[in-house]
């Protein structure tokens, strides 16, 4: 599911914030908000259609607040989030847990935030509250449960890797981002993420997981009051942490100091078009580009880019970089 319409979601509840609880947006999608004494943002999506309620989390987490050190652990937070904490003493009975609910449920890492969220039926709402609350406020990060999600986070890693835009976007992305790559990085560094810690996962709940860095979004079948009075009931114990942001600020970054040109990556993407692009399987391509010909290059950097160049950086005015256009 789910994850585009809770991105969609996600988009709505920040409207909400950025315009204001009495604009005419909030008061036509019926979109409530209200902070806790603890600083906990609560949203309320009012729309009874059907008997479903998600409860949902947003961490102000993700890419942007990782030094080289912590790259990819916000992105293997998330995975630890949905496993034991002092409440659910093992994955599997978070799992059990999960299926006693009827629970739809997933979580997903940006640039700048991190969401879990579960769907449960409407009478299912309370203990729902219950298991969030436990699971946002006490997660145990077993070291053996560690160690099994490690593989799983580098296998998205893996599969990433197989596609040839990934490697050129990321190739693109060192050079924009020249200083603070990691900060854009949401997948993360492979070798931060097979050594990740006990010790690291703590030091990101007590830094970031803390209610005046969180907002909770209760969308479906419940009104605002119950809303807000559910949110105050669960949520309210939630101790406020320092701000993040003010310990750890993210480093402005500098411009782009120069500008560059690469022929190699020129010489990849023409390559790339010229065997059909599409290809799923990397070494089914990699076959195909060793065909290509020099000639058939320069057809192609005459037709996308000036002298035979690729220009990644730099300004862009007068460029003809047809399907390669960012």
């Amino acid at each position: 599911m789910h994850r585009r319409a809770h991105a969609a979601l996600a988009a709505f509840a920040a409207a909400f914030l950025l315009f204001g609880g009495g604009s005419a947006f909030a008061q036509k999608y019926q979109i409530y908000q209200k902070t806790l004494g603890n600083g906990l943002d609560v949203i309320i999506v009012h729309n009874p259609s059907v008997p479903l309620v998600t409860v949902e989390i947003d961490v102000h987490n993700g890419a942007y607040t990782e030094p080289p050190e912590y790259n990819g652990l916000s992105h293997l937070y998330e995975h630890m989030f949905f496993k034991a904490n002092k409440a659910i003493p093992s994955q599997e009975k978070y799992s059990e847990r999960l299926r006693d609910l009827g629970a739809s449920w997933n979580g997903t890492t940006g640039d700048e935030r991190v969401n879990y969220f579960y769907t449960v039926s409407r009478d299912s709402l309370v203990p729902a509250l219950r298991f969030m609350y436990d699971a946002i406020t006490s997660p145990l990060f077993l070291q053996e449960e560690l160690v099994k999600e490690r593989p799983v986070v580098t296998g998205e890693y893996d599969r990433a890797e197989s596609d040839p835009f990934f490697l050129l976007n990321r190739a693109v992305d060192k050079l924009v981002w020249w200083k603070y790559y990691t900060r854009k990085n949401g997948l993360g560094e492979r070798d931060v993420i097979l050594t990740a810690t006990t010790a690291k996962m703590q030091t990101i709940q007590n830094r970031y997981y803390v209610p005046n860095n969180a907002a909770l979004i209760l969308s479906g079948d419940i009104t605002p009051e119950e809303g807000f009075k559910l949110a105050e009931q669960y949520f309210s114990s939630w101790k406020r942490g320092p701000d993040p942001f003010a310990a750890y600020p993210v480093p402005e970054h500098p411009p782009i100091q120069k500008t560059e040109t690469n022929a190699s990556q020129a010489d990849l993407l023409a390559r790339y078009e010229i065997s059909g692009a599409g290809y799923a399987e990397g070494e089914k391509f990699m076959q195909n580009i060793r065909k290509v010909t020099s000639g058939d290059i320069q057809k192609v950097c005459q037709k996308y880019m000036h002298n035979l160049q690729f220009v990644l950086l730099g300004n862009p005015a007068g460029l003809q970089l047809g399907p390669f256009m960012y």
